[in-house]
């Protein structure tokens, strides 16, 4: 788990404990970001990563609950919504 190594390595962060419906939960996305970028290595080709701050680990779940589905209401079929780290989307 490339990502999630990296992550954890700089920041020292725990993985958020609580379930958000339409976030994949931390270890499940590090494990999608590591196949779409092996992925992407293989055939040269470049993926995007678009990260959003969600202030820090005391934001409300009302809050959370309210990025998760603005997110998840705006996906494609291709695309996957998860979390990065426990203040991270």
């Amino acid at each position: 788990m490339f990502f999630g190594k990296l992550w954890r390595r700089l920041h020292g962060e725990e993985e958020l404990p609580e379930y958000i419906e339409g976030l994949l939960p931390e270890r499940e996305f590090h494990r999608i970001l590591d196949r779409e970028r092996a992925l992407a290595d293989r055939h040269s080709v470049d993926f995007c990563l678009i990260l959003f701050r969600t202030a820090d680990s005391n934001t409300s779940r009302a809050h959370l609950s309210r990025v998760a589905r603005i997110l998840v209401e705006r996906l494609r079929s291709t695309d996957v919504a998860g979390w990065l780290s426990t203040t991270e989307v």
